[in-house]
């Protein structure tokens, strides 16, 4: 309980407060919106864009696959790709995790303001976009570990699938 209530009511409302800190930055500066800024804007909106396909494609594949199975089939009667129970098509293709990834693109891009805002590459204002890389760390490793529970493929996905960064993994 005390963990839930430090993780949700604290935790997770003061990392919201700092992803906004690169605006806090950008805000109280004089320089004027200038290439970074839209660099930071242009990825900012894409990975906002990717986010949401990613989201669109896996919605579209579960709400296929448990159409199924209400239907009466089971998990390994059903046509692939829904027999092996996860999204391995679009951007999960590239991706186990490409909503996880694109989360944490936009706050890495957000932060880019501060930059524009001339106080320099690194400065105060990451610190809510580093703590929520942490925060997809974990909550991956947790819902790997799910995965890999609940279906068989899935090990065999994960040494073929890059986690986060879209990309095929070369052994």
């Amino acid at each position: 309980m005390y963990n839930c209530v430090f993780f949700i009511s604290i935790y997770q409302n003061a990392l919201v407060l700092m992803t906004t800190f690169p605006a806090l930055v950008a805000m109280k500066s004089t320089a004027p919106f200038g290439l970074v800024d839209a660099v930071a804007a242009v990825l900012t909106f894409g990975f906002i864009a990717y986010e949401a396909i990613a989201d669109e494609q896996q919605w579209v594949f579960q709400t296929r696959k448990w159409a199924m199975i209400k239907a009466g089939q089971t998990l390994e009667t059903l046509p692939a790709p829904y027999n092996k129970g996860f999204n391995t098509h679009g951007l999960w293709s590239r991706s186990r995790h490409p909503n996880y990834f694109a989360e944490q693109a936009i706050w890495a891009s957000f932060y880019i303001f501060s930059i524009g805002a001339g106080v320099g590459i690194i400065n105060w204002s990451i610190i809510g976009a580093l703590l929520l890389v942490v925060l997809f760390q974990g909550s991956s490793a947790l819902a790997e570990e799910i995965s890999g529970g609940k279906y068989p493929e899935y090990e065999n996905y994960c040494k073929q699938v890059s986690c986060f960064i879209p990309g095929k993994k070369y052994a």
